[in-house]
């Protein structure tokens, strides 16, 4: 069982967690903008494709607190990478816009904690 973590826009939230639960996924958690769910693998592209306003279905392969970046650094690095990705296998990262409810933020140039973390050795 797999959780998964669906942004939509603000005040579309009861519609997006009405239809999650249409599809029949279990454990249907609606909050501000985002729902979360829990499901099999094939439910997310389920998912993905019967979503009229949800803006991409996400896989939850974590959660942990971070006010800091060292904090950031040793929560990514917990997270078992090897059974996720492949050996050869690549990770797109983005850092979150700026958010002032958010304790930390990457600004341009600053997202090398998080990618440090799963591949050391990888910023030069």
């Amino acid at each position: 069982m797999a959780t998964y973590m669906i942004p939509c826009l603000l005040g579309l939230e009861k519609l997006v967690g009405d239809e999650v639960k249409r599809l029949g996924l279990k454990n249907v958690r609606v909050e501000n903008g985002r729902i979360f769910c829990d499901g099999a693998p094939d439910d997310c592209a389920r998912l993905n494709i019967n979503l009229r306003c949800g803006a991409r279905v996400l896989l939850v392969l974590g959660e942990f607190p971070a006010r800091s970046f060292e904090e950031l650094f040793q929560g990514v690095k917990a997270i078992p990478w090897e059974n996720c990705l492949p050996s050869e296998g690549l990770l797109h990262y983005q850092p979150a816009p700026f958010c002032p409810c958010l304790p930390i933020h990457c600004e341009k140039g600053h997202g090398g904690a998080a990618e440090e973390s799963v591949w050391p050795g990888a910023i030069p």
